[in-house]
């Protein structure tokens, strides 16, 4: 496959710069998304900079499709937080014949374009926004990943046995590639997006988790593992996880989600404060929902997504 040039994809860029000129030291974050995830990026956002107030932060936003709402709405927060955000506009007909784009959104692609279209920065974090921060990044800051392409930290141990066995990996700690922590430099003088693409093209049926499985493959000796408090995946139990990461099925923004839901704390703090939480889709869910329901005295609407939910069950299963 031909190897692409990142700066193509661009269709056009919004700076919305309310930093102050203080002392504080600078963290570049960034993420992916279109405006269907915006909000839960936005939510994001709002927790890294309320655990992180002694950081400044330029966010870095990839996205197709963002509509006007949501850029309102970061400009909203860029100001009450004194942030500075990107918004690169993404022409998501670019990655069109890119493999295995089918099957994926365009945004699992966008942690590739990262290093390729930042030129502001040595270290770039890219995180997936299904995530909250509880705690203090600074850390990051002053990480030295020495020759190595970026940190990250070790997947579920069900899902390392599984890939690692798939891929042919021996020796390997299989890494997720919801946080990433980039050393821009040493990705490009790897290349590491065109081995990536390359690697995507020759093997487009061998791949389950296509961009991850190919990071993993290229990076095996070359990245710096992190504590599981880093990308804390929401199965695991961890008593003061920096990121939890909602990796399953079953999100925070839907109506129903068991137990603390610390994404509603954060998400009453940021712009997005007014958009409501989505009625479940899956069947799991449902039944979640319905309990909840009943338990607060709503039984007709209970009963009526009990049926929703069996309903459902027949169907999805």
């Amino acid at each position: 496959m031909k190897m692409l040039d990142f700066q193509d994809a661009i269709i056009g860029n919004k700076i919305i710069d309310e930093l102050k000129q203080d002392d504080k030291e600078q963290l570049h974050i960034a993420f992916g998304v279109d405006s269907n995830f915006a909000c839960h990026m936005g939510v994001l956002m709002a927790s890294i900079v309320f655990n992180n107030p002694n950081l400044n932060f330029i966010f870095h936003v990839l996205a197709t499709s963002l509509d006007d709402d949501n850029v309102n709405r970061l400009k909203l927060f860029a100001q009450k937080n004194s942030t500075k955000i990107v918004i690169y506009d993404i022409d998501d007909k670019f990655f069109s014949s890119w493999p295995n784009a089918r099957r994926f959104t365009t945004a699992a692609y966008f942690r590739l374009m990262l290093p390729e279209i930042i030129h502001d920065a040595l270290y770039v974090l890219y995180l997936d926004s299904d995530m909250i921060c509880m705690g203090d990044i600074s850390k990051l800051i002053h990480l030295d990943l020495g020759n190595n392409v970026l940190a990250a930290v070790g997947d579920t141990e069900k899902v390392q046995a599984k890939q690692n066995l798939a891929l042919n990996l021996r020796d390997h700690i299989y890494f997720n590639s919801g946080f990433l922590y980039i050393n821009i430099e040493n990705w490009r003088l790897n290349n590491i997006s065109e081995k990536v693409i390359n690697l995507l093209s020759t093997n487009p049926n061998n791949l389950s988790l296509p961009d991850q499985d190919a990071l993993n493959i290229l990076l095996s000796n070359k990245v710096t593992y992190l504590d599981r408090e880093w990308n804390c995946l929401s199965s695991r139990k961890h008593s003061k996880p920096i990121f939890l990461h909602f990796a399953g099925l079953t999100k925070p923004w839907i109506m129903g989600y068991p137990g603390e839901n610390m994404y509603l704390y954060y998400k009453n703090m940021s712009p997005w404060v007014n958009i409501p939480l989505e009625l479940p889709k899956l069947y799991s869910d449902m039944r979640r929902y319905s309990k909840m329901l009943i338990k607060k005295g709503e039984i007709l609407s209970g009963l009526n997504w009990y049926l929703k939910y069996l309903w459902t069950k027949t169907r999805q299963k």
